[in-house]
């Protein structure tokens, strides 16, 4: 589950305004609720294992908009959330604070699609041979809003595309992974390809 902790007042809101709202996304289901039963072992990890995120000394306000490095710094660590997966593993997240977390958007964390594949996340630092430092804004573009990688070719889940998002954001975020320290980590991408 999303956890956010670094997400805005106001988006925090908008998001509880929609789960309120009347949206067929949101609607009560049919299907019977089947009580969680955790098991032993994942009750003794909430407990000992997982470290809770300390919440917001104030409310965390809206970043500026006009300044596209913080912007898109906000959108990676906090509305979109993106470092977790585009990180090194998600056993070694730091989601207090995201730039420590190992591998921070250097990729290689592996997710499982849900026909049981396995895939191995994007670098999306700007190193020149391993991610995106030979991409332009609009190869990024077309991969956010369209789904298509530098070569045409299509990502695939779990990656999907965004494609609400705005010019805005998209430059925000391309201008904030600049400044991201560069690292250099070849991931194994060869099923975009299948």
């Amino acid at each position: 589950m999303p956890k956010f902790p670094h997400a805005s007042e106001y988006d925090i809101k908008s998001i509880i305004a929609f789960l309120r709202s009347d949206n067929a996304y949101v609607q009560a289901s049919e299907i019977p609720k089947v009580p969680s039963k955790p098991s032993w072992i994942t009750k003794l990890l909430c407990f000992v294992a997982f470290k809770k995120i300390p919440y917001p000394a104030a409310p965390i306000a809206e970043p500026d908009t006009n300044n596209a490095v913080e912007f898109g710094h906000y959108l990676v660590t906090g509305r979109y959330d993106c470092y977790p997966c585009h990180s090194e593993d998600f056993k070694t997240m730091n989601m207090e604070f995201p730039e420590k977390t190992p591998g921070f958007l250097g990729g290689g964390n592996k997710m499982i699609t849900l026909d049981g594949k396995e895939r191995f996340t994007a670098n999306i630092t700007f190193d020149e041979e391993t991610g995106l430092g030979r991409w332009t804004l609009e190869d990024f573009t077309n991969a956010m809003l369209r789904s298509k990688n530098k070569e045409g070719h299509t990502l695939r889940e779990p990656m999907l595309p965004y494609n609400g998002m705005t010019e805005t954001e998209i430059k925000s975020i391309w201008a904030y992974l600049q400044t991201v320290p560069k690292i250099k980590n070849k991931v194994d991408r060869k099923w975009e390809q299948d």
